[in-house]
């Protein structure tokens, strides 16, 4: 997960945009295990749901509240990417976090895009949709909810 340093400063319209680090996994680990050996979980077993997902959600808010325009001010747009393979265990922790998150801050104040690659076939040009609709099917069952899908080809990006 990641947010996305090229978005920095002001785009088009004016408003700020968030630029952060990734968070690295093994400090997000480290920290919680901080936290219980300092007692904070009253003695409580630590789980990779609530504790794990709560640093995740922390991480991103605390770094959503970094100035990135040397104006001191908050962003008004923050982006995060959540990459790898819809599905992956390792992700697990990231995309529950992001499905908690929603109800932290508000549903209406968050737009997941699930992002997919359309392989065109062959020298006829036909494009191959399954791929996507397993990745949102998959997503779906993993907890993961989309507000919209973008569809890209080969040699084209988002970001």
């Amino acid at each position: 997960m990641r947010c996305m340093r090229r978005l920095s400063g002001e785009d088009a319209t004016g408003a700020v945009l968030a630029c952060c680090q990734e968070p690295a996994l093994h400090l997000l680990l480290q920290h919680v295990i901080e936290r219980e050996r300092r007692g904070d979980y009253l003695g409580k077993t630590v789980q990779v749901v609530p504790h794990i997902t709560d640093a995740i959600q922390d991480w991103i808010e605390r770094v959503a509240q970094t100035p990135v325009d040397g104006k001191g001010g908050v962003p008004d747009v923050w982006v995060i990417e959540l990459g790898g393979t819809v599905g992956d265990i390792e992700g697990m922790p990231f995309v529950e976090a992001l499905r908690q998150f929603q109800f932290r801050i508000g549903p209406e104040n968050m737009c997941v895009v699930h992002v997919s690659l359309v392989p065109v076939i062959g020298v006829v040009g036909e494009q191959k949709t399954k791929p996507t609709q397993h990745s949102v099917q998959v997503g779906g069952e993993a907890g993961g909810t989309h507000s919209r899908v973008a569809l890209m080809e080969r040699g084209w990006s988002l970001f």
